[in-house]
């Protein structure tokens, strides 16, 4: 783990872990299937190991089921299709975003974007050691046009699972949408998104002894139902969230 100027957590890429890379390897060299061809024997075999996949990460941060996990091509990739396939798809019903100076910068720049481009408000609150804001600053932050909350959340807190509780039970009160980038964290905490009330949720591959250039995005699907407008367009894959032929392995 090194360190930005600012103390902003960077996560140096690490080595696949073993077990990882021995269950991706029939992929990498016999078990050569399309997932979306599902006309043949060898695009079940693909499909069946990305819903245990699936089923795998959402047993992790306790989802309801594998449909609700996206494959993406990484935690950046995650964080802006959360950021920005909400702020697209739910602009109708406010234009206002809270985030934290301490953001990943993916979050950041997305949220920059949306200010620029397409007149969203963002409010910026300074965070303490878990990557929350303070309860007290985010009440106040919070308007009628706010439309979603995002945080990263950073790795030398000691109090994340308090602090998270209490900011989901906030966010619950407030009926807006919850994003948490919990790449740094989901190594070393459990992540509960139906407990935190959390409805989107970004994680790292690298950050769970998977290969670099790998990510997954939680999508709560009811109690609220969550839809994105996509960033990837075309054959409709991951739920129309994410065109492009899966990467099996």
């Amino acid at each position: 783990m090194t360190a930005t100027n600012d103390s902003t957590p960077v996560q140096d890429p690490r080595r696949t872990d073993r077990r990882v890379f021995d269950a991706m390897l029939p992929y990498l060299t016999d078990r050569f299937g399309n997932p979306a061809s599902l006309n043949h024997t060898f695009g079940w075999a693909a499909q069946d190991a990305c819903d245990h996949a699936r089923e795998q990460i959402a047993g992790i941060i306790h989802a309801r089921a594998g449909r609700e996990i996206i494959f993406t091509s990484s935690g950046d990739e995650s964080n802006i299709l959360a950021v920005k396939g909400v702020a697209d798809t739910y602009a109708h019903s406010g234009n206002h975003i809270i985030t934290t100076t301490c953001a990943h910068p993916s979050i950041l720049e997305t949220c920059h974007v949306l200010e620029k481009e397409e007149h969203y408000y963002v409010t910026r609150l300074e965070a303490d050691g878990t990557g929350c804001p303070d309860p007290d600053a985010l009440r106040a932050a919070i308007t009628d046009g706010t439309n979603l909350i995002t945080l990263s959340l950073r790795p030398n807190g000691h109090d994340i699972p308090e602090r998270i509780v209490t900011t989901g039970r906030l966010v619950k009160r407030a009926e807006v949408f919850f994003h948490v980038d919990a790449t740094d964290v989901v190594e070393h905490y459990t992540i509960d998104v139906q407990a935190n009330e959390i409805h989107l949720l970004s994680i790292d591959g690298n950050g769970i002894g998977g290969p670099p250039g790998t990510g997954t995005l939680y999508v709560r699907s009811r109690k609220p139902r969550i839809n994105l407008v996509p960033l990837i367009h075309g054959g409709g894959q991951e739920n129309g969230w994410r065109s492009g032929t899966l990467n099996v392995p």
